[in-house]
């Protein structure tokens, strides 16, 4: 059961002492808070947020304690401690502190923030503009309760000096920027990252995030050497696997495959990943180490059992190093699984390469295979066969496989006449 609802909602309620205030409970919350940022321990965390509910039984208006308690929720969310639920109770927690204040941008920013993890992009930039607007002419120290967040000058409606706080607008920025990327709004995403690396600096929260992110962008963007400059700096910042991820691809692009073996490694070591094991392998394939990459294409099968492209691929690269049984075998044990599903053709291409020996280009590889090139004839035209029965919505489902009827019909004609 989740943690995080047993305490807010099912943890039976202890007696509230007639001696302590709402008040009390929520700066009771606030030095946990703190003391989980100093030891690093989570269940300071939950304690918080112990108290922060305490407070709100209380005073079911106090809206310092629903908006900390939204904090609260959603750093453990960025630890990674959370389950699905968590993101809407700390949007519970949002909307009713709003419904309470409507005036206060601090709400609405940490909302655009939210609904950005939501991938509610259009909602997430909306919201940031809502906190600006109301950032203006809006400034209430009484919910300005903990430093760490934003700490306005209430005077000011723009920027113009590094040395003032402009944190609300950093987050404005980052936020639009980060939206913007999502929804292929690459120029827009662009200038509003570039804004936001320009009046932030590595204290506010996001911000290697944001040399990732306009590392990406310019990558789409073809500014190679811009991208891998970006990315290098979010690594210097923070380590993240996501940084290291996108370098790698990029040094592979560039043929540079023991720089992205390198690269995706890191980034395993930080999150163990199906994706990350799989593109570990493509990248040891491209080399011709096929034993390694069947490996990692065995664990990334392993993290994610019901992803096909795994299986698929990590059959394939079995068959690469030179083991075409052990691939026949284990090809023939999944086939059944995927009889009713639109991959059903790509098996039976695959398992057509294994009996006669073509390798990962399709071209026949001496003494690679299995040498039954009628079986292989048979299952070439099975294959094609069922690849022209797929429908457009079928062909959806072929992110990254295909079976490509020309290129089969090539074969037939090489093989099989």
């Amino acid at each position: 059961m989740n943690k995080l609802f047993f305490i807010l909602f099912l943890l039976p309620f202890v007696l509230l002492s007639q001696n302590k205030t709402d008040i009390e409970y929520f700066e009771s919350g606030n030095k946990k808070i703190i003391q989980n940022a100093v030891n690093k321990e989570i269940d300071y965390l939950y304690a918080a947020i112990t108290d922060y509910r305490e407070a709100i039984e209380i005073n079911p208006k106090s809206v310092k304690a629903y908006y900390a308690r939204a904090v609260a929720i959603m750093t453990l969310i960025y630890l990674e401690e959370f389950e699905s639920e968590d993101y809407g109770l700390a949007m519970n927690d949002i909307n009713t502190a709003i419904s309470i204040d409507n005036n206060n941008y601090r709400f609405f920013l940490k909302r655009a923030e939210l609904k950005y993890l939501q991938e509610d992009y259009y909602g997430s930039i909306n919201d940031a503009k809502n906190a600006i607007d109301r950032f203006k002419n809006f400034y209430n120290q009484e919910t300005d309760f903990h430093r760490g967040y934003v700490h306005p000058i209430a005077s000011r409606i723009g920027y113009t000096k590094k040395d003032e706080n402009i944190e609300v607008y950093y987050m404005y920025f980052s936020l639009t920027g980060f939206s913007k990327l999502q929804l292929g709004d690459y120029d827009g995403a662009m200038n509003d990252l570039n804004e936001a690396i320009k009046i932030g600096d590595s204290q506010f929260r996001y911000y290697s995030r944001c040399y990732n992110e306009r590392g990406y962008v310019k990558y789409v963007l073809d500014d190679i050497n811009g991208a891998l400059s970006d990315l290098s700096k979010s690594i210097e910042l923070q380590e993240d696997k996501t940084s290291y991820y996108y370098r790698s691809i990029i040094k592979s692009d560039l043929e540079d495959f023991d720089g992205a073996i390198e690269d995706i490694s890191k980034a395993i070591k930080l999150k163990p990943q199906g994706n990350y094991y799989a593109t570990l392998g493509y990248f040891k394939s491209q080399k011709g180490y096929y034993k390694q990459a069947a490996q990692d294409m065995l664990k990334a099968v392993e993290l994610e059992p019901e992803n096909i492209e795994f299986k698929y691929i990590s059959i394939l690269y079995i068959h690469n190093s030179g083991k075409s049984k052990e691939a026949l075998k284990e090809l023939n044990k999944n086939l059944k699984n995927f009889s009713n599903t639109p991959f059903y053709c790509m098996f039976f291409r695959l398992r057509a390469k294994i009996k006669i020996g073509l390798n990962e280009s399709d071209e026949a590889e001496k003494g690679l295979g299995l040498n039954d090139i009628k079986g292989g004839c048979l299952d070439l035209k099975k294959g094609l066969e069922l690849a022209k029965k797929l429908t457009e919505e079928d062909l959806k489902d072929f992110e990254y496989l295909y079976f490509g009827n020309d290129q089969v019909q090539k074969l037939i004609k090489e093989f099989c006449n």
